[in-house]
């Protein structure tokens, strides 16, 4: 990270092992992003419900008027696809 962002870095928490959230000051209004990665569709359910719930819940935490991004993979999934006959 760049000393000038990091000198505007206002708050950083991380939420959990899947979502994060940065706020950073801005000159006119200020940003918050959230880093998310949700789970495969090969989990369970209720992981996966719980993954957005919590989402949404950070999301609506954010201040009103923050610029509001979020980043990150939405049912990524990394490694070799396998193939079957």
């Amino acid at each position: 990270m760049s000393n000038r962002i990091r000198n505007n870095v206002i708050a950083f928490e991380p939420v959990n092992e899947r979502i994060s959230k940065i706020r950073i000051k801005g000159k006119f209004q200020n940003m918050t992003l959230i880093t998310a990665h949700a789970p495969t569709e090969e989990k369970e359910e209720r992981e996966k419900e719980g993954f957005y719930e919590t989402l949404e819940k950070e999301y609506e935490r954010i201040p009103k008027f923050d610029t509001k991004i979020i980043l990150g993979g939405m049912n990524a999934q990394i490694g070799r696809e396998e193939f079957h006959e």
